[in-house]
């Protein structure tokens, strides 16, 4: 592959982009609720485009922001290598933001204050994390916008009031689950990771909270799932606590656990068969790490 397209790829963080396919999905099957059948699959191309571009415009702004603490701690990025410059990057970045939002505006008018709100969730998490620590939360809002933006594209209707109470439960469950995360990689370089190793423990029952306030109606899914999911959280987390702590495979095991959750999540909707979508996200982020740092 061309040195230049690589770099653009790395950039991206290309590995981590199924995960907000299957956050996509589960946003969309919650609003189906409204008319279950048959699935609209040929409607994901808009929700899937826009999250995306939007994902992939944050990697690069938070690579833009950070170059100057790349060229120490990560002199192998593509800014600081010198294999893509700041004004490529620039332009680069723009264009993920810009076009998105105006496809939105011109396609989707109805969703275009959830798109409006994931990119300035997006860009505020890139400039303020580095001083201000509460910006923390930027980051799981991002996370939990992505299932209303493509919810919000489903029934073109950001306001439409029957799926909005769904989505902001599993949103801030997943929204505490990303910030827990970033949390731990935070030390990445660092080290000295504290009450973090208790957090990394804390996290493997957070997506079950959901059981709280839904029942599933098909128990087989539900039950089979939540253990393959228990399983892969309870991987990263036994990477926290060993002596030393392996910060990276855990932080990577918990953004490709992010495709598991919504795979979680989606047996708790009329079609639970869709979480087998969701686990092919899991599985081509996880063989994607292998090819490109998903952090």
């Amino acid at each position: 592959m061309h040195p230049k397209i690589t770099a653009y790829l790395q950039l991206a963080r290309l590995s981590n982009i199924p995960t907000v396919f299957s956050n996509v999905l589960v946003g969309f099957t919650i609003a189906e609720w409204i008319d279950p059948f048959p699935f609209p699959w040929a409607d994901l191309w808009l929700p899937l485009f826009v999250a995306s571009t939007l994902y992939v415009g944050g990697m690069a702004l938070n690579d833009l922001l950070d170059r100057h603490i790349d060229a120490k701690e990560r002199p192998q990025r593509p800014i600081p290598s010198g294999r893509l410059s700041v004004r490529e990057v620039t332009v680069f970045t723009a264009l993920c933001f810009i076009v998105p939002l105006a496809v939105t505006a011109f396609l989707m008018p109805g969703a275009t204050a959830y798109a409006m709100a994931l990119a300035l969730s997006i860009i505020a998490y890139d400039v303020l994390h580095k001083r201000w620590s509460p910006s923390l939360i930027f980051m799981g809002l991002c996370r939990a916008l992505v299932y209303a933006l493509a919810a919000s594209m489903y029934t073109g209707d950001e306001k439409a009031p029957v799926y909005i109470v769904t989505v902001a439960i599993v949103g801030s469950i997943l929204a505490s689950y990303i910030i827990g995360l970033t949390v731990i990689a935070q030390k990445e370089v660092q080290g000295g990771l504290g009450f973090r190793r208790w957090l990394a423990v804390s996290m493997m029952g957070l997506p079950f909270l959901v059981l709280l306030g839904y029942k599933t109606e098909y128990p087989l899914w539900t039950l089979a799932t939540g253990i393959a999911l228990f399983l892969w959280l309870a991987r990263s987390a036994r990477f926290i606590r060993l002596e030393p702590p392996k910060v990276v495979p855990a932080v990577l095991g918990w953004l490709a656990g992010i495709s598991l959750i919504d795979a979680f999540f989606l047996t708790f909707t009329l079609r639970p068969e869709l979480s087998l979508v969701a686990f092919g996200c899991f599985a081509v982020t996880v063989w994607g790490h292998r090819k490109i740092a998903g952090t």
